[in-house]
């Protein structure tokens, strides 16, 4: 009887291990097909690639935007409807984002939007 007991004792504790072994080598596979942090880094590269960060100045009613990463003049403009179309000339296809300005600037601008929006 005794032998039974150890018997199923044994196969139960033989059964765990092999359970444990497919459950990391199942894990291991997933992981291998779906690298999460990979996946997450090419998404933040082909974002970062798409899009312009620019700084807005405004000098005597003319906006000005420059690129934040090089500091590179883009563009000039009164409103927001010539300043959008001489930027998206020179910005490539990206997607152009107001990231630093002075607050009082950036609202001034966003102003101009509100009056191309409603013309």
């Amino acid at each position: 009887m005794e032998q039974f007991i150890y018997g199923i004792g044994i196969g139960i504790l033989i059964c765990y291990v092999v359970m444990q072994i497919v459950v990391w080598l199942t894990m291991r596979q997933i992981k291998k097909h779906l690298d999460v942090a990979d996946l997450m880094e090419r998404i933040e590269q082909e974002v970062e690639s798409s899009v312009v960060q620019v700084r807005i100045e405004e000098i005597q009613g003319t906006f000005f935007v420059y690129d934040v990463d090089n500091d590179q003049f883009l563009a000039q403009g009164t409103d927001a409807e010539s300043l959008s179309q001489a930027v998206q000339s020179r910005a490539g296809g990206r997607t152009v984002l107001i990231t630093q300005g002075d607050k009082d600037v950036i609202a001034r601008f966003r102003g101009t939007i509100a009056k191309t929006d409603s013309a």
